[in-house]
């Protein structure tokens, strides 16, 4: 999955700006970091990946 972000103005001690979902071509604005993860994390359990950790400890989708 690829996310692009940017951010647009850093404000209130965080970040505001946008974020695009690639494959999917959607596009929304966020008004904080913590909102910015929120959506990332909506998209990927729409998408229906799940976490798995390898031998190493690593992170794989």
């Amino acid at each position: 999955m690829t996310f692009l972000v940017r951010v647009l103005f850093r404000r209130n001690d965080t970040w505001q700006g946008t974020v695009c979902w690639k494959e999917k071509g959607e596009q929304a604005s966020f008004r904080s970091f913590l909102e910015l993860l929120i959506m990332v994390d909506s998209a990927v359990r729409r998408a229906g990946f799940q976490r798995e950790s390898g031998a190493s400890g690593e992170v794989t989708a």
